[in-house]
């Protein structure tokens, strides 16, 4: 949870500087994972791509071809927190096989919840079919680049509703190009706001939204709750209940 929200902070000089650093990280579990779902659901089964082929060109349904059973799918999911437990629950319901790289889950074991098996970050990148990113991007290095690109199955889905950083766009934009990746959906990008000019924004099967995955309305009212909360227990007691420190 300590990666939640502190990106626009410097937090190690904060600390050395004695100032406490707290954030929020519960308030937008829910609408996370729903974005995820919700981009995952539209990439595999085409569907912004299918309304914009239906009203300006016309009712055919083979447009659409081939849309794969999402049950007979591998959804690979990159941190297994609060954001990446919800959205693999979600993903049960649908019958998908789920698997999960996370310090917190061995190889090979089953996590409580009884139907996602931990692998290695390796095993993640070749045996998915849907790889959804719930993670904090690592300081000066793409998790997705060339070389990950090159190992995934042909036509495999990536979403990225986490932060930007993680994928080297570059790289993502060649395998766009030649079918590696059938389709991508971005919450998060690199270098926010994004032009609409933007390369990648060129292809087709590539989905985009503003980093909107944590609103709803009911989220926003929760963060503003709770961090003024947070501000009213400091000024009472001196303590927060999720403090943030430099790793």
């Amino acid at each position: 949870h300590r990666y939640i929200g502190v990106d626009n902070i410097e937090v190690a000089e904060a600390v050395k500087r004695g100032i406490v650093v707290c954030n929020v990280p519960d308030y937008g579990t829910n609408e996370v994972a729903d974005q995820a779902l919700a981009l995952m659901m539209a990439l595999v089964r085409k569907v912004v791509y299918m309304n914009r082929q239906t009203k300006e060109k016309g009712w055919d349904c083979t447009m659409a071809f081939p849309i794969q059973r999402l049950s007979t799918m591998t959804v690979g999911i990159l941190g297994f927190g609060r954001i990446g437990s919800a959205f693999a629950k979600r993903v049960h319901a649908l019958g998908c096989n789920i698997i999960a790289c996370d310090h917190h889950l061995e190889p090979g074991e089953v996590a409580p919840c009884g139907y996602v098996t931990g692998v290695t970050m390796d095993e993640l990148i070749e045996q998915s079919d849907i790889i959804s990113i719930h993670c904090p991007p690592l300081k000066g290095q793409y998790m997705f680049g060339e070389d990950a690109f090159r190992r995934m199955k042909k036509g495999i889905y990536i979403i990225n509703d986490a932060r930007g950083g993680i994928i080297d766009e570059d790289a993502l934009d060649r395998a766009l190009s030649d079918g590696t990746v059938a389709g991508a959906a971005l919450d998060c990008m690199k270098g926010e706001p994004i032009s609409p000019d933007y390369k990648l924004f060129r292809h087709e099967n590539l989905l985009v939204s503003p980093h909107m995955g944590w609103y709803s309305v009911q989220a926003a009212e929760d963060l503003k709750r709770k961090v003024a909360e947070q501000a009213v227990k400091f000024a009472q007691t001196g303590k927060v209940d999720y403090p943030v420190y430099k790793n």
